[in-house]
């Protein structure tokens, strides 16, 4: 076995590419052209993730330290915007999975609307937190 292929952290920093699927099919979901709808992603183990998990945390410190109330709805939408620090892009992405609208175009990608993708859909919020914390996601095959 090739230790240096258990190196996580580098192929995390680069970011891999998840393959949406359906939500209840779990089916992959592809565009009116073909190409598949995918997120690039970083892993739990890229500098970003690190670095965004202790900015997170620190805020939390600070409610805490001025008497603030930490409440689960806070505490969702801070495993939002962890994945959406990692999140580096998209395709095939509708504009109205980010307000709701019927909008087919495809959605700018942006840290701001990573986090209202996030929001809004669930489900792929589920998948993308769950490729970001699956190593083997991010590890060179052997």
């Amino acid at each position: 076995m090739d230790l240096l292929s258990l190196d996580a952290a580098a192929t995390a920093n680069d970011g891999r590419e998840l393959l949406l699927n359906h939500p209840t099919e779990r089916t992959p979901l592809s565009q009116s052209d073909g190409k598949p709808v995918s997120i690039t992603l970083l892993g739990k183990d890229s500098d970003q993730f690190i670095k965004s998990g202790r900015i997170i945390r620190n805020k939390k410190m600070e409610i805490f330290k001025k008497g603030g109330k930490y409440s689960a709805a806070l505490e969702d939408q801070e495993g939002i915007e962890l994945i959406a620090y990692c999140t580096t892009g998209w395709s095939g992405i509708p504009a109205g999975w980010l307000d709701g609208s019927a909008d087919p175009a495809p959605a700018e990608f942006s840290f701001s609307n990573a986090v209202k993708l996030y929001t809004r859909q669930k489900w792929v919020f589920e998948q993308a937190d769950e490729f970001v914390g699956t190593r083997e996601n991010f590890l060179k095959a052997s």
